[in-house]
Protein backbone atom coordinates (compact mmCIF):
# COMPACT_ATOMS: atom_id res chain seq x y z
CA UNK A 1 0.00 0.00 0.00
CA UNK A 2 1.67 3.50 -1.01
CA UNK A 3 2.12 5.87 1.66
CA UNK A 4 -1.12 8.42 2.13
CA UNK A 5 -0.38 11.99 1.81
CA UNK A 6 -3.13 14.30 3.10
CA UNK A 7 -2.79 17.59 1.42
CA UNK A 8 -4.83 20.60 2.91
CA UNK A 9 -5.16 24.10 1.24
CA UNK A 10 -7.86 26.41 0.69
CA UNK A 11 -6.80 26.69 -2.62
CA UNK A 12 -8.51 24.17 -4.63
CA UNK A 13 -6.37 24.75 -8.06
CA UNK A 14 -3.35 23.73 -5.37
CA UNK A 15 -5.01 20.58 -4.10
CA UNK A 16 -5.53 19.77 -7.61
CA UNK A 17 -1.84 20.29 -8.64
CA UNK A 18 -0.69 18.55 -6.25
CA UNK A 19 -2.66 15.17 -6.00
CA UNK A 20 -1.88 14.75 -9.45
CA UNK A 21 2.03 15.10 -8.95
CA UNK A 22 1.63 12.97 -6.34
CA UNK A 23 -0.29 10.41 -7.09
CA UNK A 24 1.92 10.33 -10.38
CA UNK A 25 4.76 9.47 -8.13
CA UNK A 26 2.73 6.98 -6.78
CA UNK A 27 1.72 8.28 -3.18
CA UNK A 28 -2.06 7.98 -2.14
CA UNK A 29 -3.28 11.48 -1.95
CA UNK A 30 -6.81 12.79 0.44
CA UNK A 31 -7.19 16.45 0.39
CA UNK A 32 -9.14 18.71 2.40
CA UNK A 33 -9.79 22.87 2.41
CA UNK A 34 -8.61 23.37 5.79
CA UNK A 35 -7.21 21.94 9.29
CA UNK A 36 -10.87 21.22 10.42
CA UNK A 37 -11.69 18.85 7.33
CA UNK A 38 -8.06 17.34 7.78
CA UNK A 39 -8.78 16.58 11.04
CA UNK A 40 -11.41 14.53 10.28
CA UNK A 41 -9.86 12.91 7.25
CA UNK A 42 -6.79 12.49 9.39
CA UNK A 43 -8.90 10.52 12.44
CA UNK A 44 -10.89 8.51 9.42
CA UNK A 45 -7.77 7.22 7.87
CA UNK A 46 -4.52 8.52 9.72
CA UNK A 47 -2.29 9.85 6.62
CA UNK A 48 1.81 9.28 6.91
CA UNK A 49 2.54 13.00 6.15
CA UNK A 50 0.38 15.94 6.00
CA UNK A 51 1.30 18.62 3.98
CA UNK A 52 -0.73 21.98 4.60
CA UNK A 53 -0.79 25.58 3.86
CA UNK A 54 -0.18 27.82 6.56
CA UNK A 55 -2.86 30.45 6.10
CA UNK A 56 -6.59 29.00 5.47
CA UNK A 57 -9.86 29.85 7.26
CA UNK A 58 -11.40 28.02 9.65
CA UNK A 59 -8.01 26.16 11.16
CA UNK A 60 -4.60 27.43 9.71
CA UNK A 61 -1.90 25.09 9.18
CA UNK A 62 -0.45 26.31 12.96
CA UNK A 63 -4.02 25.30 14.53
CA UNK A 64 -3.77 21.92 12.89
CA UNK A 65 -0.17 20.84 13.89
CA UNK A 66 -1.76 22.17 17.44
CA UNK A 67 -4.50 20.42 17.60
CA UNK A 68 -2.85 16.96 16.43
CA UNK A 69 0.36 17.33 18.62
CA UNK A 70 -2.50 17.95 22.02
CA UNK A 71 -3.84 14.41 21.08
CA UNK A 72 -0.38 13.05 21.27
CA UNK A 73 -0.31 12.62 17.47
CA UNK A 74 3.56 12.83 16.22
CA UNK A 75 1.98 12.56 12.13
CA UNK A 76 4.84 14.36 10.32
CA UNK A 77 4.06 17.73 9.10
CA UNK A 78 4.95 19.65 6.07
CA UNK A 79 3.84 23.48 6.54
CA UNK A 80 3.96 25.13 3.02
CA UNK A 81 4.17 29.38 3.16
CA UNK A 82 5.32 32.33 1.34
CA UNK A 83 5.57 34.05 4.63
CA UNK A 84 7.93 33.61 7.56
CA UNK A 85 6.91 30.58 9.57
CA UNK A 86 8.48 31.71 13.24
CA UNK A 87 11.07 29.21 14.47
CA UNK A 88 7.98 27.62 17.37
CA UNK A 89 5.46 27.57 15.42
CA UNK A 90 4.08 24.44 13.86
CA UNK A 91 6.00 21.75 17.05
CA UNK A 92 8.46 20.50 14.57
CA UNK A 93 6.67 20.68 11.12
CA UNK A 94 9.29 20.80 8.28
CA UNK A 95 9.02 23.38 6.28
CA UNK A 96 8.64 24.45 2.20
CA UNK A 97 8.21 27.51 0.71
CA UNK A 98 5.68 28.81 -1.75
CA UNK A 99 6.21 28.92 -4.55
CA UNK A 100 8.09 25.53 -4.18
CA UNK A 101 10.31 23.75 -6.33
CA UNK A 102 8.25 20.53 -7.69
CA UNK A 103 11.69 18.27 -6.77
CA UNK A 104 12.78 20.02 -3.26
CA UNK A 105 9.14 19.30 -2.24
CA UNK A 106 9.17 15.62 -3.45
CA UNK A 107 12.68 15.14 -1.88
CA UNK A 108 10.97 16.77 1.43
CA UNK A 109 8.66 14.37 1.47
CA UNK A 110 10.44 11.42 0.99
CA UNK A 111 13.13 12.14 3.17
CA UNK A 112 9.88 12.83 5.83
CA UNK A 113 8.72 9.49 4.97
CA UNK A 114 11.89 7.86 5.93
CA UNK A 115 12.39 9.40 9.04
CA UNK A 116 9.03 8.69 10.47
Amino acid sequence: MPPLILVVDDEPAIRDILTTILTDEQYAVRTAANGREALALHREAAADVILTDVMMPVLDGYGLVAALRAHGDATPVILMSAAPITPDAGAGAVRIDKPFDLESMLMTIASTLHMS
